[in-house]
Parts: structure tokens; sequence; C-alpha cells
């Protein structure tokens, strides 16, 4: 059963062709990677799928009852949160879908008079419940427990908060700096056509600081790549040579 299913998806930048006549589907179950050089398109056609971004031409068709999720390579949040509440805003579909199932008990126990009114509670009810049991049935599906799940949430956020506080320290002690320029060549590179007005748009906004953290921790990771020194060696060798000097020793002493 197809779920997503695109036909000659077009999309450019500034006249540069990205996608050219992609045509693809995917079927329910399937696990796809998409590989490709840098500027192949990747994440165009994803914050596609992700519903971000339309086509030039061409057709996208997804599945009603499918819910697209989709983590950003480089994701950018309000100053002031802490790590756990951006974490626990993954729930947020969950918590209000609990708010309403209370709401509609409530006004089930006083079922109103009129048959269509009281067909519509009941049928909301039936489809929240579906929703709510979703996460619950795939946990059970995958032999994950809810208490294992919400650690590994935790853990996981604890340690995306290590890793950005080393990211920094080592801005603050290299002195990294992040440019207007480095601004907009991020802009360009995650698809803006008019980088330019992306710029003012999360000045604007006040999101500004976070993208310029995200960029320096970046130039941090780069870094810390090229410094790092690598040195190889060969312990199968080592290993051959030790056990040949062990071997001729044993030979002297005989």
């Amino acid at each position: 059963m197809s779920i997503i299913t695109a036909a000659k998806l077009n999309m450019s930048y500034s006249a540069e062709p990205v996608l050219t006549d992609v045509s693809f589907h995917i079927n329910k179950g399937d696990r796809i990677g998409i590989v490709g050089a840098n500027g192949a398109g990747k994440t165009t056609l994803l914050r596609m799928l992700a519903g971000e971004l339309q086509p030039e031409s061409g057709e996208l068709f997804i599945a009603k009852e499918l819910s697209v999720g989709y983590l950003k390579q480089r994701d950018h949040f309000p100053d002031g949160g802490t790590v756990e509440e951006e974490m626990n805003k993954i729930f947020t579909w969950q918590h209000a879908a609990e708010k309403e199932l209370a709401e509609l008990t409530a006004q089930m126990e006083k079922m109103p008079e009129d048959e269509s009114e009281a067909s519509r509670l009941l049928t909301r009810f039936n489809s929240l419940q579906e929703e709510g049991t979703t996460l619950d049935a795939y946990l059970a599906e995958q032999d994950v427990s809810v208490e294992q799940f919400e650690k590994d949430i935790h853990q996981q956020a604890e340690d995306v908060a290590k890793h950005e506080l080393a990211l920094d320290a080592i801005v603050r002690d290299q002195g990294i700096e992040c440019s207007k320029e480095d601004v907009l060549n991020e802009l360009k590179a995650a698809g803006y056509d008019d980088a330019e007005a992306a710029y003012k748009e999360w000045v604007d906004s006040g999101r500004m600081s976070a993208l310029r953290a995200t960029i320096m921790r970046a130039k941090a990771g780069r870094w810390l790549v090229e410094s790092t020194i690598v040195h190889t060696a060969d312990l199968v060798d080592d290993a051959v040579a030790v056990k040949k000097t062990v071997a001729g020793t044993d030979e002297d002493d005989a």
C-alpha cells in the first residue's frame, strides 16, 4: 500500500535546478535512506515531504491518515527554554488529546438527547482513544516500556546538553565568531530563496542569537575534527612480531 507518491517533482534555487523530474513511491513499512552529495537536494526533498516546501512543478500525494515527522539536521530553538522542555513538546498532541478526552467523557455522562450530537461525541471519543493508543502500541511492538522510553528521551536530552556545552567551551577558547556572511551562507544552504529576507525574519523574530550559536558550534566541531591528530597502529603486525620474538627466545633457550 503506497502512503507517499511523488510524480515529476521539480525545484530550483536562483534558476539553479536542485530536483529535476523526481518520481518515487513509498509503501507502508518501507525503510529508505536518501544518499547524495552536498547540494544534491536531500534537505529540499525532506522539507517537501514535511510540508515546509512546495515543488515548483509536479505532484506529491501523502495519505490523509499519515502524520509526517521531520527531525531537522540543524534545528533552532527559542532562547530561554531548556532541552527537556523542548523534548517534552513531542508529547504536546498527546496531552491535548488527553484533555479533550476528559472533556468528552464529562459531556457523555450527560448524553445529549440530540442523536446526531451524541453520535458526534462518540465518534470523536473513539477517534481520540485510537490516537492515544498509537504510541503505546508502537512501544509494545518494539518491546519498550513507557518508562524506558521516557528515560531514553531524558538521556538523549542530557547528551545533547553535554555536547553543546563542550562545543560552547571550544567556541570561547578559540574565539570563534559568526559573521553575517556565515549566517547568509547557512540560510542559502538551508534552501531559502532570499537569504537577506530570511536573515531579517530571523532578526525580527528574536531567533538570530540561537542561529548564530548553532553556526559557531558547527565551526567548533569542524575545528575539532581538523585539529585532531590521529595515530594508526597496526596491532596485528605488532602481535605477530611479539610472537616471533617469544618463539625465538624459546628456541635459543632450547
